[in-house]
């Protein structure tokens, strides 16, 4: 882990140091409270989650254009049919 000692401007403005800003880079952060203190992590453009109660799913923190969606979905939904091709196709050639 590495530490480093940040500044806060009058205005509330903190410099993240170059290194950290070359390594990540985002233009949004997420500044979360937790027990250890502040947590300050870029907002990746899609996240994965998974809840307590088992759901899942996509967030787009940023937005999303709908014909970049569009693209997605559609890839997405190629690649589940196309396993599905393979799973249906291997139990039928197992049956013979």
């Amino acid at each position: 882990m590495v530490l480093a000692t940040l500044s806060v401007q009058k205005t509330g403005m903190i410099t993240l140091p170059k290194k950290w800003r070359d390594r990540h880079p985002a233009t949004r952060l997420i500044a979360e409270e937790t027990p250890d203190g502040l947590l300050i992590r870029p907002v990746s453009e899609i996240e994965y989650y998974e809840e307590a109660d088992g759901s899942f799913g996509l967030r787009f923190p940023l937005g999303m254009d709908m014909r970049r969606f569009q693209k997605m979905f559609r890839a997405a939904r190629r690649r589940v049919e196309a396993e599905e091709d393979r799973t249906k196709n291997a139990k039928l050639s197992s049956r013979r």
